[in-house]
């Protein structure tokens, strides 16, 4: 029974309910009947645990009830976020499903779950690219950043202050010193030549370690900031790239992706997206590759518990290959642009004994930080499983036959 999904008691008119068998074909045939020895709560954010056990007092107290599942249509999102959204009770025994702790770790094992192990419901596939959890939201306005996310409330603040400004100036600290320990001492200093230690070398490649270590810190100290309760996530998924596939094969694949071959059906399929189905084979992994690297998942929790030490040291090899592709993305506009600005006044000049490369690094380090940070903790923040805790109810959870399930409940 679906602990999202209000249940309804019912009493069926002429038909024996002591059979087991029997089944309500719909509400019309069966007339609602309020126990007042037992009190049936339904409130908005009621779910879990709570109303599983109020389900269960309704059946022990009324045998001769007959209770059914009737779907209601998703909630509106609330004016203010979520702010507690804790762990289920799933995510406290992913290490149970690596064969390596219960036997040589050194030995090669078939997988349970697929790498850097993601939860057993993530992976939904919308049917839509423009398809929202009370709507729909066409073209770039699907972008549009979901609310509630402003100054009133402590979203907006806690991306201000910790992944701009916060961000900006550790960024920039941290290229200072390294480009002091790299250059202070040196004589010859030029801005293109390789072999003469080159600052537009070194700013090239800053780009893309830079991207790696803050993927790597951000996202894991934003998804534990979540879950802790000390910021919301968003309402909805975001990037909104939940149309992509999240498997590069429909019948699984046996590394990554989200689904095993063998916890696909027999016969059946997996969902691929608007995009993904009818295509060539090649198109469906290229869209896997672009929902995988530029959306949040729970395979950025590095510092989550229940998982064991071969399931974290797979989710810093994800986290760090996805920090790099943010950081290809950013390279060559960023990159340009610093050169373009920086050049016509260095490029002519030797910059050995002289504090030139270390403002430099300075200032292109902390803009960095400021553009990279704040959308790698959105991403944590619009991460699929960070929306699916604090907003189970959505819609967009029951895609493709994949609704939520008893034992994902809030542990």
């Amino acid at each position: 029974m679906s602990p999202t999904t209000p249940t309804h008691a019912v009493r069926l008119h002429d038909r024996d309910v002591s059979d087991p068998t029997t089944v309500i074909d719909s509400p019309a045939d069966a007339q609602t009947v309020i126990d007042p020895s037992t009190e049936v709560r339904q409130e908005e954010h009621n779910i879990g645990k709570e109303q599983l056990s109020s389900t269960s007092a309704v059946e022990r107290s009324r045998p001769d009830l007959v209770l059914k599942e009737v779907p209601q249509p998703a909630q509106d999102i609330p004016h203010k976020p979520r702010n507690k959204a804790p762990r289920r009770a799933i995510e406290y025994t992913l290490k149970n499903a690596d064969p390596h702790v219960r036997s040589n770790p050194f030995r090669r094992h078939a997988r349970q779950l697929a790498f850097a192990a993601p939860y057993p419901d993530s992976g939904v596939v919308l049917s839509r690219a423009d398809e929202g959890e009370s709507g729909t939201r066409r073209g770039w306005r699907a972008w549009k950043l979901p609310g509630p996310l402003s100054f009133d409330t402590w979203q907006g603040w806690y991306l201000v202050l910790f992944h701009c400004i916060g961000a900006t100036i550790i960024s920039g600290a941290v290229n200072f010193g390294i480009a002091c320990a790299m250059y202070r001492s040196q004589s010859d200093i030029t801005y293109w030549v390789l072999a003469r230690n080159t600052v537009a070398g070194d700013m090239g490649v800053t780009v893309l370690i830079q991207s790696i270590v803050t993927f790597v810190i951000t996202s894991s100290m934003v998804h534990s900031d979540l879950t802790t309760g000390s910021v919301a996530p968003l309402s909805r998924p975001w990037p909104p790239l939940l149309h992509l596939p999240s498997t590069p094969s429909r019948r699984g694949f046996a590394f990554f992706g989200t689904r095993l071959p063998l916890s696909v059906p027999e016969g059946e399929s997996l969902p691929m997206g608007p995009l993904g189905t009818n295509c060539g084979a090649f198109k469906p992994y290229a869209l896997w590759i672009i929902r995988s690297a530029y959306t949040g998942s729970e395979r950025n929790d590095l510092l989550a518990p229940g998982i064991s030490w071969r399931q974290r040291l797979e989710r810093l090899v994800w986290t760090a290959a996805q920090g790099l592709l943010i950081g290809v993305i950013v390279f060559p506009w960023f990159w340009g642009i610093a050169m373009a600005i920086t050049a016509p006044i260095y490029s002519a000049r030797n910059l050995g004994h002289t504090w030139a490369p270390q403002v430099i690094k300075l200032i292109y380090g902390g803009l960095l930080g400021l553009v990279t940070n704040p959308f790698i903790a959105l991403m944590a923040m619009g991460a699929e499983s960070s929306v699916k805790r604090a907003y189970p109810e959505l819609n967009i959870w029951q895609q493709e036959g994949q609704g939520p399930h008893a034992e994902y409940i809030h542990a």
